[in-house]
């Protein structure tokens, strides 16, 4: 039987493999976009901690992934990749190094079975195996195919694609899987702490400003507040400014600084940081605090905070916009209502029991207006509905994301953790969530350039109060209520 030649890429199969349920249709990623997707570590204990995921959902959910279900979507994501990588040449000396794997595999699958097709054998398994026996075979025959010293890639891409189709089947779209190379930095985030260069920059047109400097080996070096850093390990990434400096764990590096016209080369060690999920700034009795994620600190930082603030506070203002949540935080919202007042409410999804939880700790009074977005998820939409639910403020801009879920985390071995959704909150005291979203009490809707110009502004480490004002519609409005609220003029 004659095959048409398919070449599946190590790049293409970690495309593929992250193919989610997002809304109501499925999306297998490019190459493109997931040059970079991260590849599990451990191939030899792959199989056995495959078969670890499928207990641990069935377990949790309480029903096991349908193996035909698994086996078509699988079927569907590599066969995707195929026609993108036959249409081009990855043969012969000049194809790049990661197009080296390419693999003269195709696979079909219907209602009974699935079958490999290689270049040396057709394969047909039979799917009343069971998932994870069909999964290992599969991944052994396509593993095959590859040059011997691409097995470990190979297979590692593989099981990616396996662990990512069994979370599609799911259907739930805040359930995944983090692989053991995000790990470390994930939770370091979560924390508020991680390593970085010790000096805090801001994005100008000639490369990186050095807006403070927290290391005082940097000042002993010779770099000062003000000066442009024009590399950073000999390269400047200008789409992300900040987090892909930061790390788990310490390391040396090398920048390369402008001053006077000449460029002078400075080497130094990331230093333990404490990375700020809140910054505030207080000017004629308004204080402006923003939250760009919620860590295990954000409650210790807003009392410090709170105790560093001018006698007489007029108002609060809250931006959680472009905030994704982070670390359950309810200690925070707490601190704006009134001890026995509902704080939160959630129901478990695998016992049915509903919890409660009360307010407790010590209480702020300040007049509170918090500012919203369509990227304002999870943990900033609890924030938000506690407030909206007790007439506690104002909430102000646009509807949010829609996450009124929480995920227990379940370690793999050494593959990485498994985050299933095993929690649903609601409003305070009821027995509806935000899945569409929070309303806003006052809807304020940017165009997207409008946006794109205020999230530069809200990325940086120091938010520029003027500049934000001026082109800032919904800070506007909320300055306008507060001072309405206390008659008077800033």
């Amino acid at each position: 039987m004659s095959k048409r030649l398919f070449h599946v890429t190590l790049v293409s199969l970690l495309a593929v493999g992250l193919c989610l349920v997002a809304g109501s249709g499925e999306r297998c990623p490019s190459p493109d976009e997931l040059e970079s997707a991260p590849v599990l570590s451990y191939h030899q204990d792959h199989a056995k901690n495959f078969r670890f995921i499928l207990t641990t959902i069935e377990d949790v959910t309480g029903s096991s992934i349908a193996t035909g279900d698994l086996v078509g979507r699988f079927t569907a994501c590599i066969n995707e990749a195929m026609p993108r990588c036959q249409s081009q040449d990855f043969e012969g000396s000049t194809a790049p190094d990661s197009m080296a794997a390419c693999l003269p595999v195709t696979i079909e699958s219907n209602a009974t079975h699935i079958t490999v097709n290689t270049e040396r054998r057709d394969v047909t398994i039979p799917l009343t195996r069971s998932p994870w026996k069909i999964s290992s075979k599969v991944t052994r025959l396509i593993v095959e195919e590859a040059p011997s010293d691409r097995h470990t890639q190979v297979t590692d891409a593989i099981w990616h694609v396996w662990v990512e189709t069994a979370l599609a089947t799911l259907g739930q779209e805040f359930s995944y899987f983090t692989y053991a190379d995000q790990l470390s930095l994930k939770k370091a985030r979560s924390k508020g702490k991680s390593f970085g260069p010790g000096f805090w920059p801001q994005m100008v047109a000639e490369g990186i400003r050095v807006a403070e400097i927290s290391d005082p080996r940097l000042v002993d070096s010779g770099l000062a507040v003000g000066d442009i850093v024009t590399t950073m390990d000999g390269e400047l990434n200008r789409d992300r400014l900040f987090d892909p400096w930061l790390e788990s764990t310490p390391r040396d590096y090398e920048l390369t600084v402008a001053v006077d016209g000449a460029i002078r080369t400075i080497n130094a060690r990331t230093v333990p940081l404490r990375h700020r999920t809140l910054t505030w700034q207080q000017w004629r009795g308004v204080v402006y605090v923003r939250i760009d994620r919620f860590a295990e600190d954000s409650l210790i930082e807003f009392r410090r905070m709170a105790r560093n603030l001018e006698p007489e506070v007029s108002g609060l203002i809250i931006d959680l916009r472009a905030n994704p949540g982070g670390r359950v935080s309810f200690g925070l919202v707490d601190c704006f209502l009134k001890p026995g007042k509902i704080v939160a409410s959630s129901l478990d999804i695998r016992t049915g029991e509903r919890y409660d939880l009360d307010a407790t700790v010590e209480y702020f009074p300040w007049p509170l207006v918090v500012l919203v977005d369509r990227d304002s998820a999870s943990m900033s939409e609890a924030f938000a509905a506690t407030i909206q639910t007790h007439d506690r403020g104002l909430v102000i801009g646009e509807q949010t994301l829609g996450k009124s879920v929480g995920q227990t985390t379940y370690p793999i071995g050494d593959e990485g953790e498994l985050h299933l959704v095993t929690t649903e909150y609601f409003y305070p005291g009821r027995d509806d969530g935000w899945s569409s979203g929070i309303q806003p009490d006052v809807v304020i809707a940017g165009t997207d350039k409008d946006r794109e110009k205020l999230r530069a502004i809200l990325e940086e480490p120091f938010v520029d109060l003027d500049d934000l004002i001026n082109l800032d519609p919904v800070l506007q409005t909320a300055l306008d209520h507060l001072i309405g609220t206390n008659g008077g003029p800033l």
